[in-house]
């Protein structure tokens, strides 16, 4: 039997599920994941927080950064087909009220353990703790890594993944610069983001629910509702990570939180009147309690800048004061919190470069990219790891296209 040889630079979520649907797709291929990390899989194992929200119900192509690029690759393996090919591999899920799938175990192992059981079955090849240090393509690709290993194939997947380990060159040392692969522009996405600590430090650890506002003057540029955490440095919570990838470090920004959601400006002004009339022999610093967290109503307190007089006292002007700061809380923006806390990368390899049907390369012949290496982002929600699985298996299956003629 002739075999032919795949090289796999990546064995995260894309790295894998190529190697398995190439492999199954055609016995006679030779694949090979070559990995840095001494496993396979180990950013999946901390993925929705250790418990690998891999998918959505609801997929929407425009919650990606190159919305266009993102559908032409889902549309060729969706979350329907995920799920069902997770399925065969032993896999329960389950979805939450919010669309999100989960592993019923509700442990991200589980994903893990199905993926690797296939790998030991179809007896891919895997090298572990060897990161790879250069790259060359002549007639063949030929594979060194740092240990000595040499490895060569007519076919090269790079999936580099972990992109929130920090930039793509950096990570892959100079071997992605050596073959002239173009990069965009890579910053860190879905992570906390910095704000004016003045009052945040004094918050750490709260969590509240609100309506989170992300403006540019007075233009929004991003609006969700969700729990937010207050950290030292800013602000966190997925709804946080979410706005992030709308965070313009050039720019002026400004967060909005409105505590208060649920009501109207008018129908607040209203429940604060109606509070006033019922504690009007309280003192002020006292208004707040059991309507919102105690350190909160501190600043809340001190931003009014309201003398400390019996609740009877307040004036409508002291009403509009308070509607306006429980229901307009602002925070001024200063930075994103950097690569170690981010879950993703925005930037990766030019999609200029890169076919969108196929995710092989327009300038070097059999390469292919796929997963997070590419500069394909979306929000949180299962989007990312939808991507990583279908680029994976789209650029597995146009190998075995290119294979058999």
């Amino acid at each position: 039997m002739n075999f032919r040889k795949l090289i796999i630079i990546g064995g995260g979520v894309s790295g894998v599920i190529a190697a398995i649907t190439a492999k199954k797709s055609c016995m006679n291929l030779d694949v090979t994941i070559i990995e840095k990390e001494d496993k396979l899989l180990k950013k999946l194992l901390v993925t929705g927080n250790g418990r690998c929200n891999f998918t959505n119900k609801n997929i929407d192509f425009n919650l990606y950064n190159n919305a266009s690029f993102a559908k032409s690759v889902l549309s060729k393996f969706d979350n329907k087909e995920l799920i069902k090919t997770l399925s065969e591999l032993g896999l329960y899920t389950f979805c939450d009220e919010e669309g999100r799938i989960y592993p019923y175990s509700k442990q991200a192992k589980s994903v893990m353990q199905v993926l690797l059981n296939e790998v030991k079955k179809l007896k891919i090849n895997v090298v572990l703790s060897s990161k790879v240090i250069s790259v060359d393509f002549k007639e063949k690709f030929k594979v060194r890594t740092e240990n000595g290993g040499e490895y060569e194939g007519e076919f090269l997947l790079l999936c580099l993944g972990g992109k929130s380990g920090g930039k793509a060159y950096e990570r892959a040392g100079d071997f992605l610069k050596d073959m002239k692969i173009k990069l965009t522009e890579e910053r860190p996405v879905l992570t906390p983001v910095k704000t004016d600590k003045k009052e945040v430090k004094r918050l750490n650890g709260i969590r509240v629910k609100a309506l989170v506002t992300l403006k540019e003057k007075n233009n929004t540029v991003f609006q969700e509702e969700g729990e937010v955490l207050f950290r030292d440095y800013g602000l966190s919570g997925i709804v946080i990570f979410n706005m992030s990838r709308l965070i313009d470090l050039k720019k002026e920004q400004t967060v909005h939180l409105d505590f208060f959601s649920d009501f109207s400006v008018s129908a607040f002004k209203e429940f604060i009147n109606i509070r006033k009339n019922n504690m009007w022999d309280y003192s002020l610093s006292r208004f707040f309690d059991g309507l919102i967290n105690d350190k909160l109503s501190e600043i809340i307190f001190e931003r009014l800048k309201i003398e400390d007089k019996k609740v009877k006292l307040l004036t409508d002007d002291d009403i509009n004061k308070i509607v306006n700061n429980l229901k307009d809380f602002d925070i001024k923006v200063n930075g994103l919190a950097g690569y170690d806390l981010s879950q993703v990368t925005r930037g990766g390899v030019d999609l200029n470069f890169i076919d969108s049907n196929t995710l092989e390369s327009k300038q070097i012949c059999n390469l292919f990219v796929a997963g997070e290496l590419l500069d394909i982002d979306a929000a949180c929600g299962g989007y990312n790891l939808q991507f990583a699985f279908s680029s994976g298996v789209v650029a597995a299956k146009s190998i075995v296209n290119k294979i058999k003629g």
